[in-house]
């Protein structure tokens, strides 16, 4: 992901913080930060979902470029670029990547990983 221009975009980054609870479908064109809790049927970015150490994630299906998970996450997570679980992390369902880093520390409880179908 190019980002000759970071600083420039930053102001459009969506956060959920830390204290908030949001239950929807959603569609974000920019980077999203998840420290609260954030679930629904679907929850789309183009760009980078980070979910910090105490941020929660519970989502049918969730859609991402990349993903740098600290926090918990259930559901089907498609990466198109790469999955990040540092120590802090939690993960329950299905996770497609071409590229998983796993810290020491990460648990992948009752998950399904593999690389995305080449139809989707």
């Amino acid at each position: 992901m190019g980002r000759k221009d970071a600083g420039k975009d930053a102001h459009k980054d969506t956060l959920i913080g830390a204290g908030t609870v949001l239950d929807g479908t959603f569609d974000i064109e920019y980077d999203v930060r998840v420290d609260g809790v954030l679930r629904g049927e679907r929850l789309a970015t183009r760009q980078r979902l980070t979910v910090g150490p105490g941020g929660q994630v519970q989502a049918a299906s969730i859609e991402v470029a990349e993903a740098f998970i600290d926090g918990r996450v259930d559901g089907l997570l498609r990466a198109q670029e790469r999955v990040h679980l540092k120590a802090g992390a939690r993960f329950k369902g299905v996770l497609q990547t071409p590229k998983l880093v796993i810290e020491e520390g990460a648990l992948l409880e009752e998950a399904e990983v593999g690389k995305p179908d080449k139809a989707d």
